[in-house]
């Protein structure tokens, strides 16, 4: 039975005007100014283009036209940070320096320079030079504007809410992120979010606890807005093998999701992401054994040459990140070498095995399988699932891989299916669906059910639709 088959050709809106027009009323709105301590939410499904915005245009036109000195852009950890999006814009042009440190962001806005900062949260609220620059924003007299990225996280306002907006316990958390950005926010009102998952306490479900509240100042887009500009659901697995007594139940469909993917009829490169638990996981399944399982089926079935580099591990660990072989050879390689070989459509490289990594934010246009072997549960104290991460990481699968390199499907196509389908064979349009059809195997819980209910209901289409309107149209 096709699943959310829906009339695509009466749509009028386009991505932009749920992302960047509410954005520009936000800002133009006489009383703005007076909106301080509030952070302000951007909602966003992958794809739709949030950071891209922020760089192309919300940062441009506040410097120019709100006479806003500087910009911090911070993000949970490393492998978020797409620089590209910012090198990508003349900055020079517009009189702003782009940055990667505080020390130099600091230098700049005291020469009189208007500044973007490139960070991270942890350099930005912890470190002893974010509470430097801090200082500054907040005695310097000059304006501000904040982007936090994936704002779901890091923002819990108080221990007190944790496990109402995280769904679990956290005894030791002090909420830095908020309590310095509730500081900032009483002399700036441009404080923004950036997420696809607001968290209870953004939606006002839950309280936040201090001066600071939140307000999601957008929708998402209808899914028929977003058809060309995301990948396709394809096949849900849930399975509740028990992990001490059914491994081989387990490895068996573990194996056959890696041949589906080794497998796969289209000629454009499809990957796969494993996620794992940490190391001594009570289910076992951490990385050295995934890894051990994930090279035994390759050799099993004859997927790959013993030597050929088809598998990564991707963990906090540097000297372990890297990519490895079914024989065990190894290439130490850091995160971005990794997406960047996934990304690599005549790369051999097709799993990337993760561990408390791959949540959200990392690019990666040819992922589209996910297997977890995390029986994760969350939920709040009323007993509801929490699925803000669950979702998160299921938004990895959802960027599209046409085959073509992205500068080249952007300049060309506008970043828009539709352009390129247009250019092709009914066959050759197959073989990109094929190509962005996602498949995902997950444990059998009241989590991620949710988590997958709401992520085909909101973030994406049937593939059943997508081939309606690409091919049988």
């Amino acid at each position: 039975m096709m699943e959310n088959v829906v009339n695509i050709n009466e749509h009028k809106k386009d991505a932009n005007d749920y992302l960047i027009a509410p954005f520009m009323n936000k800002v133009n709105d006489k009383d703005f100014v007076h909106s301080t301590g509030v952070m302000k939410i951007l909602t966003g499904v992958t794809g739709q283009g949030k950071t891209y915005s922020t760089a192309k245009v919300f940062i441009p036109f506040l410097a120019n036209e709100k006479n806003v000195d500087i910009f911090v852009v911070s993000v949970p950890t490393t492998e978020i940070l797409d620089k590209d999006d910012f090198k990508k814009i003349n900055f020079k042009v517009l009189g702003v320096s782009v940055v990667d440190n505080i020390k130099e962001a600091l230098h700049d806005a005291e020469l009189g320079m208007k500044v973007v900062l490139l960070t991270t949260h942890q350099a930005f609220v912890v470190s002893e030079k974010g509470k430097e620059f801090h200082d500054y924003l907040k005695n310097s007299g000059k304006t501000f504007a904040i982007f936090i990225d994936e704002a779901h996280t890091w923002l819990v306002s108080d221990v007190k809410n944790y496990k109402d907006v995280n769904g679990s316990s956290n005894p030791t958390y002090e909420a830095t992120m908020f309590k310095n950005l509730d500081k900032l926010s009483f002399h700036s009102p441009y404080i923004f979010g950036l997420t696809a998952t607001p968290n209870a306490e953004q939606f006002g479900n839950v309280k936040t606890i201090g001066n600071m509240t939140f307000e999601v100042i957008n929708t998402l887009p209808p899914k028929k807005v977003m058809l060309s500009k995301t990948a396709y659901f394809g096949k849900e697995t849930f399975y509740d093998y028990n992990f001490s007594t059914d491994k081989f139940a387990i490895n068996l469909l573990y194996e056959n999701a890696i041949t589906e993917t080794f497998l796969a009829s289209s000629k454009i490169k499809k990957t796969m992401m494993v996620s794992v638990g940490n190391y001594n996981a009570s289910t076992g399944y951490d990385k050295s054994y995934v890894m051990q399982i994930t090279q035994n089926a390759l050799y099993a079935q004859s997927l790959v040459g013993e030597d050929e580099m088809v598998i990564a591990l991707m963990t906090g660990e540097k000297k372990e990140t890297g990519v490895y072989s079914v024989n065990g050879s190894f290439q130490k390689l850091d995160e971005d070498e990794i997406k960047k070989k996934l990304n690599d459509n005549d790369d051999p490289l097709k799993i990337v095995i993760v561990v408390q990594k791959g949540k959200m934010g990392m690019n990666i246009f040819t992922l589209k399988t996910l297997f977890s072997f995390k029986p994760q549960n969350k939920k709040d104290s009323s007993g509801s699932a929490i699925t803000e991460f669950a979702i998160q990481t299921l938004g990895r699968l959802v960027r599209l891989n046409t085959g073509l390199e992205k500068d080249e499907f952007a300049n060309k196509y506008e970043y828009d299916l539709s352009n390129y389908m247009k250019t092709l064979s009914d066959e050759e349009k197959n073989e990109v669906l094929d190509a962005n059809t996602i498949n995902i195997y997950l444990p059998n819980t009241d989590m991620y059910k949710e988590a997958v209910s709401i992520f085909k209901d909101k973030y994406v289409s049937s593939i059943q639709t997508a081939k309606l309107f690409y091919v049988d149209n």
